[in-house]
């Protein structure tokens, strides 16, 4: 069965409603939040891609599917044409579970899982990549059994390694002039380390992370001073710590755990909000998590307020006109401020998926 034939089965049995009865005006009118299927991922499918947005584009790097060695290729999907863009691929050793964030209208890439075919071993890396969406490269474009050669968009040179040891499943955030990066796994080794970018200097800072240890949490820029960092896994299970950090004071801040921990009833739906590999958007003033892998692989979002330090997930309803996802963990996610993409990732060591959904909350329906 090939990949496409694969998702289709894969889609067809996971197909799900995710709506939520924020109000109800009428027995006829709900407001709630959906998935809407987007443009498919032009690219293979795969999963443990890194990403980043600049201006219009959210940009897919890397990865790895299965089936070949580990991916090199850069596409950027629009979200003004709902359309996918093969671009200049990144240089380096190929590779997956990378961090990306972006900073000063550039991107970048950093750390990841690499692969020496000499010696048949895992490499941790620890080399940075900066793409440069104003330039061109001229290289080799596999197009069906035939190889051309194409000027695509964006240029990347090599800058400041990253600055301890090498790693996957790091996490990051994008701030408008500086990206950090930290946690992640090398080696049976859970990390905590982390570390600020600032691409003026091309040089990177240690920020001082006081939470524990894990690989592929999930941190995210609320603005562009505040970032929540959480979620994950370490050698003692699910990581329950949820963190404020505030960039202008560099100080960390203690949120709730996200699990049942307390005697009051705003946590007693926690159980299944710890995980790994989730994806995270900030916006409408709000910070979203969606999919990941715990006990099983999630297909559910769950949706935090800031200003009360609460969780809520997304309840279904028999609403299930407009509503699609599946469930999928290691995939990429990126925010524009307006509008959260959700693509890729994979729900098995065999299913990986290339289809695309956007997160759209708080929409109006008049059912008839």
């Amino acid at each position: 069965m090939n990949i496409m034939s694969k998702l289709n089965t894969a889609v067809a049995a996971a197909l799900f409603s995710l709506a939520l009865f924020s109000s109800c005006t009428s027995s006829n009118s709900y407001t709630y939040g959906e998935w809407k299927t987007k443009a498919d991922f032009d690219g293979k499918a795969r999963w443990g891609a890194a990403s980043f947005v600049i201006g219009d584009y959210g940009y897919v790097v890397g990865g790895y599917n299965g089936k070949t060695v580990r991916l090199s290729d850069v596409w950027r999907y629009s979200f003004t044409n709902n359309s996918w863009e093969q671009v200049a691929s990144m240089p380096g050793t190929a590779r997956r579970e990378a961090a990306g964030f972006s900073a000063d209208g550039y991107g970048f890439v950093t750390t990841g899982e690499g692969y020496d075919a000499t010696t048949q071993t895992t490499v941790y890396l620890r080399d940075t990549w900066k793409f440069n969406p104003s330039g061109s490269t001229v290289q080799d474009v596999v197009i069906g059994t035939d190889t051309i050669t194409k000027t695509l968009a964006g240029a990347w040179v090599q800058v400041a390694n990253f600055p301890y040891t090498g790693r996957k499943d790091a996490l990051s955030v994008s701030f408008s002039d500086e990206g950090i990066v930290g946690c992640g796994y090398n080696d049976d080794s859970y990390l905590k380390d982390m570390y600020s970018y600032n691409p003026t200097t091309d040089t990177w800072s240690t920020v001082a992370f006081p939470g524990s240890k894990r690989q592929a949490g999930a941190a995210v820029a609320f603005s562009d001073s505040v970032a929540y960092v959480g979620f994950g896994y370490s050698s003692s299970g699910y990581n329950y710590d949820f963190w404020k950090y505030n960039r202008k004071t560099d100080t960390w801040t203690q949120e709730r755990d996200i699990a049942d921990r307390s005697s009051d009833s705003y946590d007693d739906d926690y159980g299944s909000l710890g995980r790994m590999f989730p994806s995270i958007f900030a916006f409408n003033n709000k910070v979203y998590i969606a999919c990941g892998k715990n006990s099983s692989v999630r297909g559910d979002y769950w949706e935090y307020t800031p200003s009360t330090d609460l969780w809520n997930q997304v309840s279904f309803t028999p609403i299930t006109k407009h509503s699609i996802a599946t469930s999928r963990y290691d995939a990429v996610s990126f925010c524009n401020g307006k509008r959260a993409i959700l693509s890729t990732g994979c729900a098995s060591t065999s299913t990986y998926y290339d289809n695309t959904i956007e997160l759209v909350p708080d929409v109006h329906d008049d059912d008839d």
